[in-house]
């Protein structure tokens, strides 16, 4: 199920990008239409975006310290793992980058889960999408040039995002054959105007 503005969810190849990723799903809080950025971006001109007039995530802004959101836009499925571990790779991209780094502008993405965890008890829309080997969520705050910079990338080449990530792998542990419900969600924060989204990369589910 997906909601969010449909010129907001899209398909992209890595094809001519630096991305690190061959091809998959992009979300946006903007428009992946192909406008002459790249395969697929939000926007063909620097520093700016397009409004989708959505509403947000209230579970982004509890990550962002209850922050008013804007234009998210949210994919979420049902999923059985044949295993006892997920893997997925993804890439987070913002037209945020780097003007509005460690201000109220701070866009988000974030991946939750909701299922029966291994270790005891269940996951319960726990937020996985996490910087590297910290709690800190994924936003344009916590990934940039003077923190966690080995994850960010300043020269996007083939679309129009002002700085994205390395690719970021996702895993933990499930039951095999048990029933898991996804939900990836990307949002404006504070105003809709500056766009933001994520890549997620076809075939990395194992």
């Amino acid at each position: 199920m997906y909601n969010g503005s449909p010129s907001a969810l899209g398909t992209f190849t890595g094809t001519g990008t630096n991305l690190g990723l061959a091809s998959g799903v992009v979300m946006t809080t903007g428009t992946v239409i192909n406008n002459g950025a790249g395969p697929h971006g939000p926007n063909n001109q620097t520093n700016s975006g397009v409004d989708n007039n959505a509403g947000g995530s209230s579970l982004l802004s509890g990550i962002i310290g209850g922050t008013q959101t804007y234009n998210a836009s949210i994919l979420e499925f049902d999923f059985i793992p044949y295993s006892d571990t997920v893997r997925f790779r993804y890439v987070f991209g913002s037209e945020e980058y780097t003007t509005w780094i460690n201000t109220q502008y701070n866009d988000a993405f974030g991946f939750y889960l909701t299922g029966p965890n291994p270790a005891g008890g269940n996951y319960a829309s726990t937020n996985l999408a996490l910087v590297p080997n910290t709690t800190l969520p994924i936003t344009i705050s916590t990934i940039h040039p003077g923190l966690n910079s080995q994850y960010y990338i300043g020269t996007p080449v083939g679309h129009s995002f002002n700085g994205i990530t390395t690719p970021l792998e996702i895993a933990f542990a499930v039951n095999c054959g048990a029933i898991y419900h996804f939900k990836f969600a990307v949002a404006d924060c504070v105003d809709g105007i500056l766009d933001t989204g994520v890549f997620l990369e076809g075939s990395s589910f194992t």
